[in-house]
């Protein structure tokens, strides 16, 4: 395995390889449904708006990524395109699935995406032959799982971003691609575009062309060293050394701790009333809190924003934050909270189409330092009390899901977005659990 450790030394010990999940929203759904193979797929955002995943054969049609739904309603009813709602519940219990199955072949894993998971494999080409290695594991996920998968490997994290593309687009068949040689990794580069390459996004490119004459990631990666540290930043920079062996971005196995927190929804239907308004924020409140809990995080200043649609002819859009004064994970207090910010936002006859709830000085400790003439409020044994509420209404409906709810909520959890192609919860609900007859 070709490696440079930070020294320039050849090591042959570094290898991570990253497994990504073939078009996985989409192959989620043909889990369950056989019928669906062959067929074009496309699964569709919030409120069944856009496409955010397509199937191979939904892309030789030429659906693009992000296209709204009502600009190809012509071509999925000439190809018989199946399209369906968002069914993250799914998503996610499958994506779990596929990461126990990955824990077996490795010992330090990252989860960096739902569909794509790095793999420390340093030291295990004394035992095994890592292309062999990383066929088994393709293999293995996907009669586990039934989830397909691709593998790249190589000595850093975005080579093996590189291999795995190639990996994808058939660049030596098999589907699982491993950089053992610096002839592999300069042929790979040579053949992936620049926009292609982890890390510099979309607007990099043209920049990286135009000061270093790089026409694709091999011309990037050979590139005057000297002009990209003066004129890039330390992001690119550590890009560069990757592509070239060095590694710099480390196995994130422990995920760093979130600096803010954001839950917001395009609704399915306008809303112009107050309380159907506070409501629907208020579901959105209450996921955010019960999200901040499981990270053991608190928050110390939080926002609202509400907005209507940007076509209108008179658009509104406005938002507040608020100082909560110390850091709380209290679902209580941010719904108050957010009542607040509400009022003073809210403007009457507005037809809203989307708002949000963001928490923000996230922190892992609830202590604070008080000011010397306002002392606060320390936590103190009714905070501990509350705080064993909170867990204890999260244990329940993660178990059953929906079992409680807030009076904020009204009557019942609202129903935010607009799910006309849901696929049922195969694997999360009993009711929907496939039946072999």
């Amino acid at each position: 395995m070709y490696s440079e450790s930070s020294s320039g030394q050849a090591s042959p010990e570094r290898i991570i390889a990253l497994v990504d999940c073939n078009n996985f929203f989409v192959s989620c759904e043909r889990l369950f449904r056989p019928d669906l193979r062959n067929r074009p797929v496309v699964v569709l955002s919030n409120n069944d708006g856009c496409v955010i995943s397509r199937s191979d054969e939904a892309k030789a049609l030429g659906i693009r990524m992000g296209a709204p739904f009502f600009q190809i309603g012509d071509l999925v009813r000439r190809y018989r395109v199946a399209a369906f709602s968002s069914n993250f519940p799914l998503y996610l219990d499958i994506s779990r699935r596929v990461t126990s199955t990955l824990e077996e072949f490795c010992p330090r894993l990252e989860n960096y995406s739902v569909d794509e998971s790095f793999l420390d494999l340093s030291g295990l080409n004394r035992l095994y032959d890592i292309p062999e290695y990383c066929l088994k594991i393709k293999e293995t996920v996907t009669r586990n799982t039934g989830i397909p998968v691709c593998v790249g490997a190589a000595a850093t994290k975005t080579l093996a971003k590189a291999a795995n593309h190639a990996a994808k687009k058939h660049f030596l068949p098999g589907g699982s691609v491993v950089i053992q040689d610096d002839f592999l990794r300069r042929r790979i580069l040579k053949w992936t575009p620049l926009e292609d390459v982890w890390g510099l996004g979309s607007r990099l490119p043209p920049k990286i062309r135009q000061l270093l004459h790089a026409g694709n990631a091999l011309d990037f990666a050979e590139g005057d060293e000297y002009r990209l540290r003066n004129c890039f930043n330390k992001t690119v920079y550590g890009t560069w050394q990757e592509l070239n062996g060095t590694a710099v971005f480390a196995l994130e196995d422990q995920p760093a701790p979130k600096k803010q927190l954001m839950r917001s929804r395009t609704f399915g239907n306008r809303i112009s009333d107050f309380n159907k308004l506070r409501e629907v924020l208020a579901s959105l409140a209450i996921n955010a809190m019960q999200a901040l809990r499981e990270d053991r995080q608190y928050t110390g200043t939080m926002g609202v924003f509400i907005s209507s649609s940007p076509f209108d002819e008179r658009p509104y859009s406005n938002s507040a934050s608020l100082d909560l004064g110390h850091p709380v994970n209290d679902t209580v207090t941010v719904l108050n909270g957010m009542e607040q910010l509400l009022r003073h936002i809210f403007r009457q006859g507005v037809r809203y189409s989307r708002g949000g709830i963001i928490l923000w000085d996230l922190t892992l400790t609830p202590s604070y330092q008080t000011d010397l003439f306002d002392p606060g409020k320390q936590p103190g044994p009714a905070d501990a009390r509350r705080q064993k509420l909170m867990e204890t209404i999260d244990r329940i409906n993660s178990r059953h899901r929906n079992t409680i709810y807030f009076a904020a909520q009204g009557a019942a959890a609202p129903k935010i977005s607009r799910q006309a192609r849901l696929s049922p919860a195969y694997t999360t609900s009993w009711k929907d659990v496939p039946k072999v007859r």
